[in-house]
C-alpha cells in the first residue's frame, strides 16, 4: 500500500510539474506574441489580430482611454500624434506586458538596393582567443587567462592603440618586460598585466593573442533620407565568434561586382565584389553598428525621387512583394512572395519569411547570396523592409526585418 501511495504522490507530483511547464510556456508564447511598441500613423486606422486570449487597457498619462480584446480583430487610429500605453494582462487577469504605442506622421525614405563597399574600425583590438608561443623552453599562453574572447584592448603601457601593427610593434620592443592592457570587456574598463614571451621561430615578443582590428565586406543599402543611410538590416559581427562588433567608425566606398557565386542547399552563394579603398571613392561614414543595421552619412544628398511611405507593421501582410537591387548592374525589381509575418517580439531580424519566385534573379543567383543583405522590400508601393538572411537548406528563402524596426533604431 506504501508503494501504491508513493506512486500516486509521485505521479501528482509529476502532473503538476507537467502542467506547470505548459502554462509557462503557453504564456511564454503569448508575450512573445505581442509587440513591445506599436507604431500609428496619425488619422489612419490600423487593424490588428493577435489572436490571443488577453485583455489590452489603453491609456495617456492623464486617464485611462480604451480597451480592446486581443483574441479578436481590433482597430486603433489616433487622429493627433501622441505617446501612449497598452497594459495587456492574459484572461485578463494575469500581466503580460506593457506595450508603447506612438501615433506619429507617415515616415517617408527613398529605398536603395545599391550594393557598396563596407569598411569599420573597432574601439581597439578586438580579441578572438588566446594563444601558445612556441619559446626555446616550451610552449608559453602569457594572455591565458588574462584576455578573453570578446575583449577590446584599448591601450598598451597609457598610449592609445591605433592599429594591430603598432600594437605588435610595442609588444615586441617591450623586450620581455611586463606591458600593461588597458581592457573593455562587457563595457566594464579594467588594466591588466602580461609579459610577453620570445618566439622562437621570428624571435618577435608576443603575448599569445589572435587580434584584429577592422572588417570590411560586401552590403547593400537599404534606403536613404536625405543625406542619411541604413543598410545590412542587421549588425556586423565578428566572423569567428558572431559578437556584434563595437566601432569607432567607419567608411562606405563605391564597389563593383566581380563575380557572383550561386546559392545552392548547404553552399549558400555571395558576391564577389572589387572596392578600391582611395579617397575618391569614399561615399560616406558609419557611425552606428547595431543588431539592426549600420547606419550613416553619404558625403552629398542622395536622389529621393523615388521616395516612398514606410509601412507600419500591421500593414505588412502575406503576399506579392518586390526586392530591389542592383545585383545584375542596374537597378531592378524582383518578384517575391512574403510567406510569413510574425508581428511579436521573437526575433526583430526574421520579422518576415520570404521567397525568391522571379526567374531572373534565380538565374542570376539561385536566390538570395551574401551580399544582398538590406536589399529593400516593397508591398504595395510601401517600403516594409530589408533582406536579412538566406536559408542555408534552400537559397530561395530567407528572413527580413521590418522598416519599421530599421527606423527606430537609426532614430535612437
Amino acid at each position: 500500500m506504501k508503494e501504491i501511495k508513493r506512486y500516486r504522490i509521485g505521479l501528482c507530483i509529476l502532473m503538476i510539474l507537467t502542467l506547470a511547464v505548459a502554462a509557462w510556456s503557453y504564456y511564454t508564447v503569448c508575450r512573445q506574441s505581442i509587440p513591445d511598441t506599436i507604431q500609428l500613423v496619425i488619422d489612419d486606422s490600423s487593424e490588428f489580430d493577435y489572436k490571443i486570449p488577453a485583455i489590452g487597457v489603453i491609456s495617456s498619462e492623464e486617464k485611462e482611454i480604451d480597451s480592446v480584446n486581443l483574441k479578436s480583430k481590433f482597430v486603433l487610429k489616433s487622429g493627433q500624434s501622441g505617446s501612449y500605453k497598452m497594459d495587456t494582462k492574459l484572461f485578463g487577469l494575469v500581466k503580460l506586458k506593457e506595450v508603447a504605442i506612438e501615433a506619429l506622421e507617415r515616415q517617408t525614405a527613398a529605398p536603395s538596393g545599391q550594393i557598396t563597399g563596407i569598411y569599420i574600425e573597432t574601439k581597439g583590438l578586438f580579441v578572438i582567443d588566446t594563444t601558445d608561443v612556441a619559446t626555446m623552453s616550451g610552449n608559453q599562453s602569457p594572455a591565458e587567462n588574462k584576455l578573453q574572447s570578446g575583449d577590446y584592448i584599448t591601450q598598451i603601457n597609457g598610449k592609445k592603440v591605433t592599429s594591430k601593427m603598432k600594437f605588435m610593434e610595442e609588444v615586441n620592443e617591450s623586450n620581455g618586460k611586463p606591458v600593461i592592457l588597458q581592457i573593455i570587456r562587457k563595457n566594464q574598463s579594467f588594466q591588466t598585466k602580461i609579459t610577453p614571451v620570445l618566439d622562437k621561430e621570428d624571435e618577435q615578443y608576443k603575448i599569445g593573442a589572435y587580434i584584429r582590428n577592422n572588417t570590411q565586406g560586401i552590403g547593400t543599402i537599404t534606403y536613404t533620407q536625405g543625406t542619411k543611410f541604413a543598410a545590412l538590416g542587421h549588425g556586423i559581427s565578428d566572423i569567428d565568434l558572431g559578437n556584434l562588433l563595437s566601432i569607432c567608425g567607419g567608411e562606405i566606398y563605391q564597389a563593383e561586382i566581380s563575380s557572383i557565386k550561386k546559392g545552392s542547399a548547404g553552399a549558400p552563394g555571395e558576391i564577389v565584389g572589387l572596392i578600391d579603398y582611395k579617397s575618391e571613392n569614399r561615399k560616406g561614414t558609419i557611425e552606428k553598428n547595431t543588431e539592426n543595421g549600420i547606419f550613416g552619412t553619404f558625403f552629398t544628398e542622395q536622389t529621393q525621387e523615388n521616395r516612398i511611405p514606410i509601412a507600419t507593421k500591421q500593414e505588412v501582410k502575406t503576399g506579392d512583394a518586390k526586392i530591389i537591387s542592383y545585383i545584375s548592374g542596374e537597378r531592378e525589381e524582383y518578384d517575391v512572395q512574403i510567406t510569413n509575418v510574425d508581428k511579436g517580439n521573437r526575433e526583430k531580424r526574421k520579422g518576415m519569411s520570404i521567397k525568391v519566385t522571379d526567374p531572373r534573379l534565380k538565374k542570376l543567383t539561385n536566390g538570395i547570396v551574401q551580399g544582398m543583405s538590406g536589399s529593400p522590400i516593397v508591398q504595395d508601393g510601401k517600403l516594409i523592409g530589408a533582406v536579412t538572411h538566406v536559408f542555408v537548406s534552400d537559397p530561395t528563402k530567407g528572413y527580413g526585418i521590418f522598416a519599421e524596426t530599421m527606423i527606430e533604431e537609426g532614430m535612437k
